[in-house]
């Protein structure tokens, strides 16, 4: 295995931040969290998106890493590898803490469309618990409800929003809902940059008749009877009721942005009585 050195899990975190944030886990009830980073994977010579830049034979990523963060100081521990996984670029985290799961992108398809992988924490490792296709391609930004019953995600290449249900040891049981486009089959051929942007927002793609929404994150209301996704292409936010019960959602009603904001990620303020995106 190639070594990481500091400046390398640097390197994967930065690349990371593109599209998933770091999730802390606290150990016990001390200052030291771990740490756990997605990133893309090139060691076999995977595409890596050009926007990333160009990587040196040094700087090879192999999964999911993790390292000690000291809260109190700042302080951070050397980083390792926590799971050889391909392209773990997004991760959620259990609501118990106890479950990590990474939607996976490029070239992870399971029948046809790419994949979501659950893992149990055990220390600074990850044990895989399964995988399940996502129902689409590019499942991106999610949560896990207070329940932690449910697992919500978005498909932004083929514009969805998913649930599954969560069996009782975190891992991924059925899906119970999708809105939007069903994937069936291969995904569809990578457009050129740009490609979209002669397209006016929410717009049929050519004569698919599928409707280029392009939803990036989900978040849920205080009382988790709503959820909330940031769609791109259609400038808007997606209000959706949402029954964790059964895992069920279905439209409520929509928060249209500016033409061209092209909302992504979501953020509420501790009251809930704002959300920022």
């Amino acid at each position: 295995m190639t070594a990481i050195t500091r400046r390398s899990a640097l390197q994967i975190a930065a690349a990371a931040a593109f599209s998933a944030h770091p999730l802390l886990r606290a150990r016990a009830a001390g200052a030291i969290r771990q740490v756990f980073v997605g990133s893309y994977t090139n060691a076999s010579g995977e595409a890596i998106p050009p926007e990333f830049g160009a990587r040196g034979a040094d700087h090879l990523s192999r999964g999911i890493y993790s390292f000690d963060f000291d809260a109190a100081s700042g302080r951070v521990g050397s980083a390792r590898l926590a799971a050889e996984v391909s392209n773990p670029v997004n991760l959620i985290l259990h609501a118990n803490g106890r479950t990590l799961y990474a939607c996976r992108g490029q070239n992870t398809r399971v029948q046809g469309q790419n994949a979501i992988t659950a893992f149990a924490i055990e220390g600074g490792d990850l044990r895989e618990l399964n995988t399940v296709p996502s129902g689409g391609g590019g499942p991106t930004v999610g949560v896990v409800d207070r329940s932690g019953t449910n697992l919500l995600t978005t498909n932004f290449s083929t514009n969805s929003i998913v649930c599954f249900r969560l069996n009782a040891d975190g891992s991924l049981g059925r899906r119970s809902a999708l809105i939007g486009t069903e994937l069936r089959g291969e995904l569809p051929a990578p457009q050129a940059p740009g490609a979209l942007a002669a397209q006016p927002p929410g717009a049929a793609a050519g004569d698919s008749g599928v409707e280029r929404t392009k939803p990036h994150a989900i978040v849920l209301s205080r009382t988790q009877r709503f959820a909330i996704a940031s769609e791109i292409e259609a400038n808007r936010c997606h209000v959706l009721r949402f029954d964790a019960a059964t895992g069920a959602l279905s439209t409520h009603g929509y928060a249209a942005d500016d033409s061209g904001c092209g909302p992504r990620h979501l953020c509420f303020h501790p009251s809930f009585r704002y959300l920022y995106t």
